[in-house]
């Protein structure tokens, strides 16, 4: 028998709070694990990030703020930052590799997979690396994209251009059914595009 059948949806909600929060940890327990392991190094940074995370989701309404606020030692940009690193996945796999530093740390989170994994193999992200280094780091990665993107545009510009250079050498021998023509040519460009789109 459903014993929830019946029961407005606020008060299943309202309910399934209050089994959730019964036996969490309190705001001053939250406090005391969170200071206690601020900045210490790096697996302790990555768990003040997991341990605010888990605060948001078991403290009261209102209570995870005030606990920002009033009894930490730092403030509410820096918890979102920290819950940032502890959620990087690529971070958490590479401990040994990184800096002892929130800050640096968060600056990694902004590079993409591909750069992160090219910057651990090459030894540029490492344990004495600063923050500087790691803005450094995004700024070279960020000036290589451009080239990288004219390069893509050039192939793409050349491929229309051929393509259209077909097109109106043809042209002429379709005068008169130039309009099923593009009809046609348009239906040819959505199934290319449809047989060519990768599939998961």
């Amino acid at each position: 028998m459903n014993m929830q059948a019946g029961v407005p949806a606020s008060a299943r909600k309202r309910n399934s709070r209050a089994s959730k929060t019964r036996n969490a940890r309190s705001r001053s327990q939250f406090v005391t694990l969170i200071s206690a392991k601020w900045q210490e190094q790096v697996s302790s940074i990555i768990e003040v990030g997991t341990l605010l995370e888990t605060a948001k989701l078991e403290l009261a309404h209102g209570e995870y703020e005030a606990m920002i606020k009033e009894d930490l030692p730092f403030g509410p940009q820096t918890a979102r930052k920290l819950k940032t690193v502890a959620a990087h996945e690529q971070l958490r796999a590479h401990v040994r590799d990184l800096p002892a530093s929130w800050g640096t740390l968060y600056e990694l989170t902004k590079l993409s997979a591909e750069q992160f994994e090219s910057a651990i193999e090459s030894g540029a992200i490492n344990p004495k690396m600063e923050r500087k280094h790691a803005v450094a780091l995004r700024a070279s990665t960020k000036k290589s994209e451009p080239q990288q993107q004219h390069a893509y545009d050039s192939r793409v510009a050349n491929c229309l251009l051929s393509v259209r250079e077909k097109i109106d050498a043809v042209l002429p021998l379709i005068a008169d059914v130039r309009p099923q023509f593009f009809d046609a040519l348009r239906k040819l460009v959505a199934q290319i595009e449809n047989e060519t789109e990768p599939h998961p």
